[in-house]
């Protein structure tokens, strides 16, 4: 719906955004932990830098972002056939993590992937604790599934104490998590990011 290659009525834009604060003010009234769940994620392509989404659209949904920052724990998407995360800029020097994960269809060539995510349960505020990441592979006539790597292994060092993945964010760069990107997808053996600035939403 939000995509610049998908025009919908702004009415029906409208409505979406509306519901999106009406349930985030909820959480917020009732103290408790949000996290979302789409399919194109928000941001540009690292590929080329094209945008996601229309720029308005993104623009409403980043500002319904910051608002509610404290009690969104992250946002999960896809489309991407990568093995990747944006890293979103929040207001008081806070991150927030946008966590995609890489196909489960073969049609791009790529060997199929799933991801696990732990969560950290403390009451009504639970975060993200980790994820691990799977690849789906046939030696002969059988299916293995092999564990890739995992996020706080990868990415916070020396943090095996980690609630909160969101916390291990900002050292972060895109050559970090390149060579993880493709998930050893045989098609794309050197992927070329463009626009590896895409790496961050702001």
């Amino acid at each position: 719906m939000f995509s610049p290659k998908h025009v919908a009525p702004l009415e029906h834009i409208q409505l979406q955004m509306e519901y999106l604060k009406k349930q985030l003010n909820q959480a917020k009234k009732e103290n408790t932990s949000v996290l979302i769940a789409m399919h194109i994620p928000v941001g540009n392509n690292v590929y080329d830098g094209s945008s996601f989404w229309n720029k308005s659209y993104q623009e409403q949904f980043l500002k319904i972002m910051h608002d509610y920052y404290k009690q969104i724990k992250g946002i999960l998407a896809a489309h991407t056939h990568m093995d990747e995360f944006k890293i979103i800029r929040m207001p008081e020097n806070q991150n927030m993590g946008e966590y995609l994960t890489a196909g489960l269809s073969t049609a791009h060539g790529n060997f199929p992937s799933i991801k696990v995510f732990t969560m950290n349960d403390s009451g009504q505020k639970w975060s993200i604790s980790n994820y691990s990441t799977y690849q789906i592979h046939q030696i002969k006539s059988q299916l293995h599934i092999d564990k890739y790597y995992d996020f706080v292994g990868a990415y916070c060092k020396n943090r095996p104490d980690v609630i909160d993945i969101n916390t291990c964010l900002s050292h972060i760069t895109f050559n970090d998590i390149l060579s993880r990107y493709t998930v050893n997808n045989p098609n794309y053996p050197l992927y070329k990011a463009q626009s590896p600035e895409s790496f961050y939403v702001n």
